[in-house]
């Protein structure tokens, strides 16, 4: 696929297959390997065709398949400038705790060292019909730009 969507597509096709697991374990580690390798393949597409492309990416994440998403994103080559999110509010409570915080988790320390995470807006579970039991959270996930930690992987 040539051109600025093939990046978009592939993301989506990621998104629609890791939804498909449905919180299975197994089906949900096998396609993250599949988007991982996907991603990977096509970073370098990316790179080659289109030098100097920064996306961004806005998601509204499952529950239960936020965190591999997540580090796909981070993780998988693509030179994404920005993530903005709908998670969870317990997903977002980690992405921007502080250490020594009950939140704090190695979820934190990988959102903060790949990204400078803000929360945009709490969403409360009463803006959805039906209301789920909890609320969610909107949060920005800005790339580090330069890399502060280029080189230390």
């Amino acid at each position: 696929m040539k051109g600025r969507c093939a990046g978009a597509l592939l993301l989506a096709l990621c998104l629609f297959a890791l939804a498909g697991c449905g919180g299975n374990a197994k089906g949900t580690e096998y396609a993250v390997y599949y988007c991982n390798q996907a991603v990977g393949e096509e970073a370098a597409l990316v790179a080659e065709k289109l030098p100097g492309l920064r996306p961004m990416v806005c998601a509204n994440l499952p529950y239960n398949i936020t965190t591999p998403i997540l580090e796909l994103l981070w993780d998988g080559g693509l030179p994404i400038r920005q993530i903005s999110v709908m998670v969870q509010k317990e997903v977002a409570d980690k992405l921007l705790a502080a250490p020594s915080t009950p939140a704090y988790s190695l979820t934190s320390v990988r959102c903060q060292y790949r990204t400078i995470p803000q929360l945009v807006q709490v969403v409360p579970a009463e803006c959805f019909t039906p209301p789920p039991k909890v609320d969610s959270a909107v949060v920005r996930l800005q790339r580090h730009r330069p890399d502060p930690f280029a080189g230390l992987d």
